[in-house]
Formats: C-alpha cells, sequence, structure tokens
C-alpha cells in the first residue's frame, strides 16, 4: 500500500461522522489474479469519486461490489444510514431485449397497469345493478392510486425522459430496437427519477452522443447526493470529480486522492518527477558501491598473489574484509522497504493499423441508401463518396442510424432502398460498439487465433501492443 493510502486509511475515523459510503479493507480476487487488495476508502455527502485505472484494474468489479451486485472475498462496504437509495448503471447497460420501453421504465408500467386495473373495475360495475361496496371501493382505491401514478409520471420521469430528448420515443417501442445511446439514456432517466442518495455509475457516456454527454455533466451538477464514476471522458473527469481513486493493475494496488482530476494529474506527474530523480541518485549511489566493492576484492587478491609475506597477507585479508562488510550493507540497502522502486512508466496502446496494399481512388461510394430497422425508416437517400486516404467522422444524435450505416456497408444490414460499392481491392472491417460478436469462453490467443496466421509467441507479442498482459491472455 502506498503512503497516501495508508494514511487516508489511517484517516477513515476523522471522517466517520459524515461519510455516506464506506470500503473497509476489500480484497477480490478472480483465480490466481488479484484484483482488489486490502482497499479502504470512504466517500463523503456529496463527494464525487472517480475511479481510475487501465482496463483490467477491477474499477467495474468495484463498482459491482460497492452495488451489491458482487461479493468481495473480504472485507465489507456499510452505507450510513442502511436506508440510502443507491442507484447503480453498469457499464454497457441494456435492459431486457424482450421488454417495451414502457414495460422498462416502473413509473410508466405502473401507470399502465392501473389504467388497466381500472378498465377491468369499470366493467365489473357497469354489469352489477348494485355493485357491492368491496367493488366500489376497489374502484375509488384505484382512482387515488392512478392518480398518484400519474403524478410520478408527469412530475418524474416525464421530464427527465425529455431532458434526455427521449420524450417523443413510442413507448410500445421494444428496448432491443433502440441504440446504444438511447438505451444509456433511457436507464438514466430511469435512475434520476427515483431520486437516489448515491450515484454509481460505469462508463456512462459509453454511446452518448454530444448532446448526451452535456445533459449528464449538467444533471450529475445539480445531483446533491454522492457519486463514484467510472469513465475515460477526460472533459468530465476535468469538470465532476472532487476525489480520485486509482487502481492499479499490479498486485490489487491503490491509491486515494482528494481533490480535482487536473490537481491529480499534477500531484502525480511532480512525484513521478521526484520518483525519478531519487531513483537515479540511488542507482548512481549503488554503482558506485559496488565499484567500490570491486575494488576493494581486487586489491586484496591482488596482494596475495603478489606477496607471501605475512604482513601483507594480513592486510589483504582485512581489506577483503572490509568489502565483506561493504557487500552486506549493500544487501541490506537493496532489500530496505525504505528502497526507491523504479519509476513505473505508463503503457501505451500501440495498435498496428495496417492494411493490404495501396487501393484505388475510390474507396467507397454510397448511392440513396435507405434503411429500414424495425419496420421503422431510419435513413432515407443517403448518398457520399470516400476516396483514398480521407477519414470521416459520422455525427449525430443517439438514434439516427450512424451505427446502423456502417453496418449496411459492410453488409450485415439489408438496405431498403439504394446501393453501396467498394473500390477495387478494398476489404471493409467495423469495429462495433459492443463487441458482441466476441466468444466470453475464450481466452484473447483463442480469439485471434482463427482469423490471423500466427504462431503463439507472435500473437502474445501482437497483445502486447494493445496492453494485454501474460495473465490476460491465457
Amino acid at each position: 500500500m502506498s503512503p497516501e493510502a495508508a494514511s487516508d486509511a489511517r484517516g477513515l475515523v476523522a471522517f466517520a461522522r459524515c461519510f455516506v459510503l464506506q470500503v473497509r479493507h476489500v480484497n477480490k480476487s478472480y483465480g490466481d489474479k488479484e484484483v482488489l487488495r486490502d482497499l479502504s476508502f470512504v466517500v463523503n455527502a456529496g463527494e464525487r469519486l472517480a475511479l481510475l485505472g487501465p482496463n483490467g484494474a477491477g474499477k467495474s468489479t468495484l463498482v459491482r461490489i460497492l452495488a451489491g451486485v458482487e461479493q468481495p472475498d473480504g472485507g465489507r462496504v456499510a452505507y450510513s444510514p442502511p436506508s440510502l437509495r443507491v442507484g447503480y448503471l453498469p457499464q454497457g447497460y441494456a435492459d431486457r431485449p424482450d421488454l417495451t420501453v414502457e414495460e422498462a421504465v416502473p413509473e410508466l408500467a405502473r401507470r399502465r397497469a392501473l389504467e388497466q386495473e381500472m378498465a377491468r373495475l369499470a366493467d365489473q360495475l357497469a354489469q352489477e345493478a348494485r355493485p357491492p361496496s368491496s367493488l366500489t371501493e376497489a374502484y375509488a382505491s384505484a382512482i387515488d392510486e392512478l392518480a398518484q401514478a400519474g403524478e410520478a409520471v408527469e412530475g418524474g420521469i416525464q421530464p427527465l425522459l425529455q431532458e434526455w430528448g427521449l420524450g417523443a420515443l413510442d413507448r410500445g417501442r421494444q428496448v432491443a430496437s433502440l441504440s446504444g445511446g438511447e438505451q444509456t439514456r433511457l436507464g438514466l432517466a430511469r435512475l434520476l427519477a427515483r431520486r437516489p442518495d448515491v450515484l454509481l455509475l460505469d462508463e456512462p457516456t459509453n454511446h452518448l452522443d454530444l448532446e448526451g454527454i452535456e445533459e449528464l455533466e449538467a444533471q450529475l451538477a445539480g445531483f446533491r447526493g454522492a457519486l463514484v464514476l467510472v469513465t475515460h471522458d477526460r472533459a468530465l473527469l476535468a469538470r465532476v470529480p472532487t476525489s480520485i481513486l486509482e487502481l492499479a493493475p499490479e498486485g490489487g494496488r491503490w491509491r486515494h486522492f482528494r481533490g480535482p482530476y487536473p490537481a491529480f494529474l499534477e500531484t502525480k506527474a511532480r512525484e513521478l518527477d521526484e520518483q525519478r530523480a531519487a531513483y537515479g541518485r540511488q542507482e548512481r549511489q549503488e554503482r558506485r558501491i559496488r565499484e567500490q566493492i570491486r575494488r576493494l576484492k581486487q586489491w586484496a587478491s591482488q596482494i596475495e598473489g603478489e606477496t607471501i609475506n605475512f604482513y601483507y597477507l594480513k592486510r589483504a585479508a582485512r581489506i577483503a574484509r572490509q568489502a565483506k562488510v561493504v557487500e552486506r550493507r549493500l544487501e541490506r540497502r537493496l532489500a530496505s522497504e525504505q528502497r526507491v522502486e523504479r519509476p513505473k512508466e505508463e503503457s501505451r496502446l500501440r495498435p498496428e493499423l495496417t492494411h493490404a496494399g495501396r487501393s484505388g481512388d475510390d474507396v467507397l461510394s454510397v448511392e440513396g441508401l435507405s434503411l429500414q430497422v424495425g419496420g421503422r425508416a431510419l435513413l432515407r437517400d443517403v448518398s457520399f463518396a470516400l476516396r483514398y486516404g480521407e477519414r470521416v467522422a459520422l455525427l449525430g444524435p443517439n438514434g439516427s442510424g450512424k451505427t446502423s450505416l456502417l453496418r449496411a456497408i459492410v453488409g450485415q444490414l439489408p438496405l431498403a432502398a439504394g446501393r453501396v460499392r467498394l473500390g477495387a481491392s478494398v476489404r471493409a472491417a467495423l469495429l462495433e460498439q459492443g463487441q458482441e460478436d466476441l466468444d466470453p469462453s475464450l481466452n484473447a490467443i483463442e480469439t485471434l487465433r482463427p482469423l490471423a496466421a500466427m504462431d503463439e509467441g507472435t500473437l502474445r507479442r501482437f497483445l502486447h501492443h494493445y496492453l494485454f498482459v501474460a495473465a490476460d491472455v491465457r
């Protein structure tokens, strides 16, 4: 544990009066891979904590533990008071695909169920010349409940759906037919309608368009509860969090920093510079000590080899003992907990974006393209061309058809009208948002082996460019 983390753990008592979330000595492993080790921190009322760390460091695992979806191997998580309402948005949020929008939103589903119940009771009343009191009381109760449900819709979820750009969404439409961004918006609206005291958000900007990200930032700015946020969006990180919890992938290490993200970056850069300087001084000093040991041993050996004089042999023995003393001092230094570790430079993704060769100037031609998805007209009469060397960005709100257009270009969706033509020697590849085509039962090497003519060693080196370590590819 880092000194900062140890200091923060000792300070838990000082924050006990105002914390809403307390994590004590939490451990979590998957097989022989340790993800979280002796993790302790608190989140105070109104605090906005961002979880940082590379992929595989345990951020989503920690959020699932905080949400109660997953249990730690050791330690505990406590909310104060225990009755706090906790809202959780998982990464890649998607509701049951068989639900409609109305069924997926509890407030809308309850109002529809009460409307149906009232209609049933009204039919029974119409059939009774002298309806029993139990029936009239049930009808009156249903009227009151429907009024309350209507208030929950009109005063709660409906304004949020409007704010998230979903006000005009067909309530009978299946959730599975929504775009990834629309599903995320729906999940956020549902979450905020419950007025949570603590929000746990795991990559909430995934699939959101620019307008959606701005709306998320505005909602979080007005949120008065505590927040635990996982995101790689640096603009959001710069404006929302008030503290940082950084998780490292090696051995479950962690660090808690109380302050905003820009201050965290400045502190981390300064400490890294100081560590580099201290490590350099340490290395130079240890090289001098090793050189001293080498010279003492060489001197003693030289004396022993050049004389049989007892006085000089005794002197050589003293020099050899002195070398041993210095050597033991170096060994203690190397084993000391005060020794400065080699600074760990941040790994960076090194993708190899190669292509099969130079294509013709005309790479892609789309003419009069129209698309229908789920019986709904999505795109109409789209035409454009892409030439060699050009880079094109597709912009538009969630649900406008960006992903569907890409799928149509690679032949995954049928066209309602128009045509798509690829140029000579052009091979198209699509990187999907959710990677649904990956088989979760296969490891990284097993996934790539059918796609690339490489031996295992070459595959491992290739995966290293994408920050996979040995434990990730087994």
